[in-house]
């Protein structure tokens, strides 16, 4: 909200301007992810492919477009997780500032993304990067931002919420357990992981485990593939059971939950496609239009109700279609029928 007030005080009061910022702020999630990965592999080819995967992604253009806090919930993370790998890699403390405001930051846009997050990079830091000399540190900083959180969760009573913790029908653990398969599924139907390039990764894990040369190799990017697998799924477990979205009113998750992690999935996919490359240009290219305009590669896990999990789709194709072609919105039919059906004084409900 701060951020367009900003907007409208500098330009005017538009639609435009009120979306303009947070374009501005997804634009900059394609840059942190350009740096991260450059960090990781220094090659060109894989950031390529995940600008591309990213940029073009319905999803994300759907989402940064909007006057609401969800292109912040895609650059804020990360900004933490450039700024962690920067301090893990040099034990320059400084970094950890950028963590922890950035850390505050994505609390007071979206804390169910911020809490989800934090968990995810835990379970990182704790399997792979754990050091007793870069543990302190990283509790003091997460003290800091525990004292820079606390007035909004005190505030807005942020866990007092009933519906993280109860439901109105059914056993809380077993709906907990069905969102987080609906969550699995969004990410897959999406396209933000397709389940034939997840079952890709896969193969690629088990054959490092089996060949000692192939480990060799592709170490470096067969380590990016289990962590950034795991940060995806420990997120996915936490926003499941930090969420306010119970299962009782619907049969879909809300993914505007998990948005966090589109750069996540798309550097996963970077990194598939790029050691696909390496056996076939033609495939990895074929693959890669596949990701970027069809959901042909998200076979459905099991039959849904659900019209995402059902049918073929071009969203990307969709989306500019859309975009470019006006068409009457909810709210405007509404202004129009009781225009036609109603009169002054008249109440409706």
């Amino acid at each position: 909200y701060y951020i367009t007030a900003l907007s409208f005080a500098l330009f005017k009061k538009t639609a435009f301007f009120a979306r303009l910022p947070f374009v501005v702020i997804g634009l900059f999630s394609l840059l942190f992810l350009h740096l991260i990965l450059k960090e990781e592999f220094g090659n060109k080819k894989i950031n390529l492919y995940a600008l591309i995967v990213l940029g073009l992604s319905a999803s994300f253009l759907l989402f940064i477009r909007q006057a609401r806090h969800y292109a912040l919930a895609i650059l804020l993370p990360l900004i933490i997780y450039y700024y962690y790998k920067k301090y893990l890699k040099t034990d320059k403390k400084y970094f950890l500032i950028f963590v922890v405001m950035a850390s505050a930051a994505l609390f007071y846009s979206q804390a169910s993304a911020c809490i989800s997050f934090i968990g995810a990079l835990t379970a990182d830091y704790f399997l792979f990067y754990f050091k007793k000399k870069t543990l302190i540190p990283l509790i003091i900083s997460f003290l800091l931002f525990v004292a820079l959180t606390i007035p909004l969760v005190i505030i807005n009573k942020l866990f007092s919420h009933s519906e993280v913790f109860f439901e109105k029908q059914g056993i809380w653990i077993l709906n907990k357990l069905i969102l987080l398969y609906w969550n699995i599924r969004e990410i897959n139907s999406l396209g933000w992981l397709p389940i034939t390039i997840f079952a890709g990764l896969l193969i690629i894990l088990i054959i490092a485990i089996k060949n000692r040369q192939f480990l060799n190799d592709h170490h470096k990017y067969t380590a990016f593939i289990k962590e950034w697998l795991l940060i995806v799924f420990v997120f996915i477990l936490f926003a499941t059971f930090f969420t306010l979205q119970t299962v009782s009113d619907t049969f879909i998750a809300d993914i505007r939950y998990i948005v966090a992690l589109l750069p996540f999935t798309a550097g996963l996919i970077a990194v598939f496609l790029f050691l696909t490359e390496k056996k076939s240009k033609i495939l990895a290219f074929i693959l890669l239009l596949l990701v970027v305009f069809t959901n042909f590669l998200s076979i459905p896990l099991i039959p849904s109700r659900d019209i995402l999990n059902r049918q073929v789709r071009f969203d990307l194709i969709w989306y500019i279609n859309e975009v470019h072609h006006d068409y009457t919105t909810p709210y405007e039919a509404i202004v129009e029928f009781l225009g036609q059906n109603a009169e002054q004084g008249d109440i409706v409900f």
